[in-house]
């Protein structure tokens, strides 16, 4: 994985910081006024659209801010494939969870063990399983095929452990522009690093077409 390059590309765009500042702007609004937080919709579909013309080897530079209505779209709708992966291993996880909790059969550490197991499954789940549902959305355009299971296993598998770095090094990352935009700024950093995991994750997706055309 190019992590310089996902870190680096934003800014070879000459209209980096309009595009970067109408992106923060909107995340601001999102963030702050809480009535305003559909505004998000924008940002995601908008890194969706970076994904894509990564994948597809588009050297167009960071899209313009235009053809709103497909950028709320497609935002909505990899918000809602999220939604649905964590609420499908919420429950399982929750059965789980509440079951061992009543359960007389366990006790102790074993007991507190299995409630941790169950709580990453939760975690671990949603979040991979929602990032490939959200990767093969991005690049197919296809809302239904973000829940092709097997091929999202499969994506997921291929290279697990990169695929979990990229996941950890933007989550970190995006700590890190918390901190350097001191909370206040923290919409418009925050917005890079949504387009620096759409690189990484464009980067990932390039390795396994084979899957992707599935």
């Amino acid at each position: 994985m190019n992590y310089q390059a996902a870190l680096s590309f934003v800014f070879q765009d000459h209209e980096w910081l309009k595009k970067i500042t109408i992106g923060g702007l909107l995340r601001f609004a999102a963030c702050f006024t809480g009535i305003f937080f559909f505004l998000d919709f924008f940002t995601l579909g908008y890194a969706i659209e970076v994904m894509r013309n990564q994948y597809n080897n588009e050297k167009v530079g960071l899209p313009q801010w235009q053809e709103m209505g497909n950028k709320f779209i497609n935002g909505l709708l990899g918000t809602l494939i999220y939604i649905c992966y964590f609420l499908i291993f919420g429950g399982l996880g929750t059965i789980w969870i509440v079951y061992v909790a009543t359960s007389g059969d366990f006790h102790g550490g074993t007991k507190v063990i299995l409630i941790i197991a169950g709580a990453l499954f939760i975690l671990f789940g949603g979040l991979f399983f929602g990032t490939a549902g959200y990767i093969f959305f991005a690049i197919k355009g296809r809302f239904e095929a973000a829940f092709h299971l097997n091929s999202l296993l499969r994506l997921v598998h291929a290279d697990i452990a990169s695929f979990f770095m990229i996941l950890l090094f933007c989550f970190f990352l995006g700590i890190l522009m918390v901190m350097v935009g001191l909370i206040i700024f923290a919409p418009f950093t925050l917005f890079w690093v949504s387009l620096v995991s759409a690189h990484l994750l464009a980067q990932y997706a390039d390795r396994f077409p084979e899957i992707l055309a599935e």
